[in-house]
């Protein structure tokens, strides 16, 4: 029969609006490995494909590993991943936490000038009952109020900016990680004879001596460029190096390992055991299996046409290492004082 499944789930540090779920199980035959949303539910996801657009899964003889995307409220709970073979099934369960801050607007980060867009705050973990929401643009206090979202009615490049909310309520206080908001201008023709198309330009993107009026501003070198290092917390064996920047327009990244080149945003990994995914100015990079050499300095290196930026970060796994290391030390004390206990009132009861 298959082995007992080693279930891990590795949640997104900022934002906490991604997860990925690892299942790895051992047995002759390989067995069919399956995830789902705790005992008698459909799966998920199986080695054969999700159940569900916002997953991705990848699969091995001996691994089922789902990603999701958007994580909700309602994703919180209980998870199970279950290992079936022609000898038997054998499962393992973990609960997935759904917590954070997060900031989206609508219809998407870049908006054309003199359109609508919504911008909307979630305090995911808490629910929305007795929230004050507190936003910021460019680290200035722009409002506040009991209302999670509010409109900016005709957009203009005053509002473009880096945008964050602060929920407070009676379980305390959490900041959203920020959001860039782009500004669109389009450039009207030279002349009336002119056919070519109209040029669309990004606040902050297009070149100083653009035809455009009103003239769009120059663009932004990397700013703001941080790491930030996560170590699944259940059994160590699995991690996440998460590096960011804020610039116009976007920054290609690199994150370097003890000076050596681990991943960047432009070209895959080739180094086994590591997965790196990028997306606008962010690169994570996921390390499946994390020993002593996993840990160390840190560097990410965000460029774009006008510069670039740097920030670091150490990631200590001998932490981990010692925790399990007093985990199990303490749980030994506890074993050996239980049947000092049973002995002693053994004694005091026993016929004499």
């Amino acid at each position: 029969a298959p082995q007992e499944p080693s279930f891990v789930a590795l949640v997104e540090p900022r934002g906490g609006r991604r997860a990925v779920l690892l299942c790895s199980a051992d047995g002759v035959p390989p067995p069919d490995i399956a995830v789902s949303r705790g005992q008698g539910h459909p799966p998920l996801a199986t080695t054969r494909g999700p159940s569900d657009p916002r997953f991705e899964v990848r699969a091995t003889p001996s691994t089922l590993r789902v990603e999701m995307a958007g994580l909700e409220l309602g994703d919180a709970g209980l998870y199970l991943c279950s290992a079936t073979n022609s000898r038997g099934t054998a499962a393992a369960s973990l609960r997935l936490d759904v917590r954070g801050v997060t900031v989206t607007v609508e219809p998407s980060q870049e908006v054309l000038e003199g359109t609508k867009a919504t911008m909307s705050c979630s305090a995911t973990a808490w629910g929305d009952k007795g929230v004050n929401y507190t936003w910021y643009r460019d680290g200035r206090w722009l409002r506040e109020g009991p209302s999670g979202s509010f409109v900016l009615g005709r957009v203009s490049s005053a509002d473009a900016g880096s945008y964050q909310c602060q929920a407070s309520g009676t379980w305390g206080t959490a900041t959203s990680v920020p959001l860039s908001l782009s500004v669109l201008c389009e450039c009207p023709p030279t002349s009336p004879s002119t056919t070519k198309p109209r040029t669309r330009w990004v606040w902050g993107l297009s070149h100083p001596m653009s035809r455009c009026h009103p003239p769009c501003p120059l663009t932004d070198p990397p700013r703001a460029v941080s790491v930030s290092t996560f170590l699944e917390n259940r059994s160590g064996h699995g991690a996440i190096v998460l590096c960011t920047a804020d610039s116009h327009p976007p920054s290609s990244l690199a994150l370097y390992h003890h000076g050596h080149l681990l991943a960047t945003s432009l070209s895959p990994v080739v180094t086994p055991g590591v997965r790196a995914i990028p997306s606008r100015n962010a690169l994570r990079v996921e390390l499946v299996a994390v020993g002593t050499g996993a840990g160390g300095h840190y560097l990410c290196v965000a460029t774009n046409a006008l510069g670039n930026g740097t920030a670091s970060a150490d990631f200590d796994v001998h932490t981990l290492s010692h925790l399990h290391t007093f985990t199990v030390l303490a749980g030994l004390l506890m074993a050996i004082g239980a049947v000092a206990i049973v002995a002693l009132l053994a004694v005091k009861v026993w016929p004499r």
